[in-house]
């Protein structure tokens, strides 16, 4: 008996032929649910004449990461908000641009989605 032999006679060897195609079903599922995740709120909130509201731009677009209540998460709390940013600008040019880890909304919300989730924020979580 080898040195090595005695710490791998448990072990049962998988070829890696066979890892394969588990391999790829995984990540097919990971591709499926991120885009399922990824496009929940597309075609939903209403049409061109009836415009989404700051909540419902917020629950689609933003409680994912800062919670449902605006209670934090993946993103800092909502709690103060206005007191970090006195300035509503401001605070419409991070949800715009992003900043550290936030993404930019500029390509998925127009101007005045943006203005409206900002304003829920401020007003119905900040508080």
């Amino acid at each position: 008996m080898s040195p090595d032999s005695g710490s791998r006679q448990n072990f049962r060897v998988i070829p890696r032929s066979r890892l394969r195609p588990a391999a790829a079903t995984s990540i097919a599922a990971v591709l499926a649910v991120a885009f399922a995740i990824a496009f929940a709120g597309c075609g939903g909130g209403g049409g061109p004449s009836e415009p989404r509201s700051g909540a419902a731009i917020y629950a689609q677009t933003c409680a994912t990461c800062h919670g449902v209540d605006g209670q934090g998460g993946v993103g800092p709390a909502l709690k103060g908000v206005a007191d970090r940013y006195p300035d509503i600008a401001d605070q419409i040019a991070v949800v715009t641009n992003g900043f550290g880890r936030m993404p930019a909304f500029r390509g998925s919300l127009s101007a005045e989605e943006i203005r409206r989730v900002v304003e829920y924020e401020r007003t119905e979580l900040g508080a």
